[in-house]
């Protein structure tokens, strides 16, 4: 019987490879955050956190119990890059990294996001039966080849987050107004080389559409072999072009990274020296538990698809609502400035006064809570539990609320007349929110 496609068997030496490069990408984050003193202003120094509905048990660690969290994280790392227990050290680092990116919204990135869904999907896959001790230990790991299914997949969760960040890109604001590129650039005319050019009014059109139209094909043309080497040149000269000009961290390099799992088996069989691979034959029944990897793969890759598009569920613009907002892959969409204010009125003694966040929160905080609907509501609700437990049980909790959206005027953002104690987070926001102008 013919192997079928994605049964055959291929080199996995690009596996561990990827192993070690993702290994060593996280290690160095990881340095780089604490070394930048990130730990104790994000994780230490603020009074009140913004957790995730259905995670509000998730809190800091006491004490210094964050440093120690993070040097275990480091320590994950570095028996990932060895393949050292690898599965069980996979899987913590996944538990580590979640729990750390789940403790504040405020901290949300996309490609804090893209490592804890990476982790958690690597720790299905055989990474560690190259390049690593668990492989010097353990007979059964010493393998030269893995089915193709398992590298399929890796590309396909890469694939999908270029794809949907293509398909987040076709609004009208990033391909009519070239927003939010046009302000971004605007103020980056000084850059040496490239700052003369970003004075032309044409470039953050041409940027705009480029961007679009490179996330949405760039899968597709690292899969095919024909255009695969001139594609990867073009994620470089991508990523390090926003790395440059934009204030995005390690998401370049991730995405670098993890594009050279699009690389042919053969080059890394060439590269590393494994003898050819004789062509299978036969497809003899797959075990159980290899039945219940590759069923649960699909059905994560399956809702890896579903999630992005969430937002058409709701009403209202998700970039001026962020209903759907998060885990979508909607890079470098949005410029919003905000500014809150709350107002306490108790019907009761008809008592109103002003409360400002910024005796609450971090500089960091206000700023990230001022412009996202659902941390503005949070911290109403957070503010009206403490007053009822000061004794005014019927307290009233409303928002003086203006935001300024991709080079638009500053306009109201949160209904002013309503009473933020009385929504729930389910609650539709085209309740409680204002229109865009």
């Amino acid at each position: 019987m013919k192997t079928s496609r994605f049964a055959r068997p291929v080199d996995n030496a690009i596996l561990g490879v990827f192993r070690i490069f993702f290994g060593s990408l996280m290690l160095v984050s990881l340095i780089r955050f604490a070394a930048k003193g990130w730990i104790k202003d994000l994780y230490i120094t603020p009074k009140f956190f913004f957790t995730f509905e259905g995670f509000h048990w998730v809190q800091p660690l006491p004490g210094n119990g964050m440093y120690w969290l993070f040097g275990g994280l480091m320590v994950l790392c570095v028996c990932i890059i060895l393949g050292l227990f690898y599965r069980l050290s996979m899987g913590l680092f996944f538990l580590g990294f979640t729990y750390v990116e789940l403790i504040d919204k405020t901290n949300y990135l996309n490609h804090y996001y893209f490592i804890s869904v990476l982790s958690f999907l690597l720790i299905f896959f055989p990474l560690h039966h190259r390049f690593s001790l668990d492989r010097q230990w353990f007979a059964q790991l010493r393998q030269q080849t893995v089915p193709f299914w398992y590298v399929a997949a890796l590309r396909c969760q890469i694939g999908l987050v270029y794809f949907f960040a293509g398909i987040a890109k076709l609004k009208y604001d990033w391909l009519v107004y070239a927003e939010p590129l046009k302000t971004w650039l605007a103020v980056r005319t000084n850059y040496p080389l490239v700052g003369a050019w970003l004075q032309y009014d044409w470039v953050p059109y041409l940027m705009s559409w480029a961007g679009a139209l490179f996330d949405l094909s760039i899968a597709f043309l690292l899969a095919w072999w024909v255009s695969r080497p001139v594609a990867y040149g073009l994620v470089v000269v991508f990523h390090l072009l926003t790395w440059l000009l934009f204030n995005i961290g390690i998401f370049p390099w991730i995405m670098m990274v993890s594009a050279t799992v699009f690389f042919s088996t053969g080059f890394y069989q060439r590269v590393f020296s494994s003898p050819v691979l004789a062509p299978s034959h036969s497809s003899p029944a797959l075990p159980w538990r290899t039945r219940l990897v590759k069923g649960f793969v699909a059905f994560f890759l399956i809702v890896q698809c579903l999630l992005p598009l969430r937002h058409w569920l709701y009403k209202g613009d998700v970039l001026w609502t962020e209903e759907g907002f998060r885990f979508a892959w909607n890079v470098m969409l949005i410029e919003k400035t905000g500014l809150v204010s709350f107002v306490a009125h108790d019907p009761q003694t008809q008592q109103q006064w002003e409360i400002l966040p910024g005796k609450i929160l971090t500089p960091l905080q206000e700023k990230m809570m001022a412009t996202q609907p659902d941390m503005i509501l949070q911290l109403a609700h957070h503010l009206g539990k403490q007053l009822r437990q000061e004794g005014h049980p019927k307290i009233q909790i409303r928002a003086k609320s203006y935001l300024a959206f991709n080079g638009r005027k500053s306009q109201p953002y949160i209904h002013p007349e309503v009473d933020l104690m009385q929504i729930k987070w389910q609650q539709p926001r085209s309740e409680w929110l204002l229109p865009l102008l």
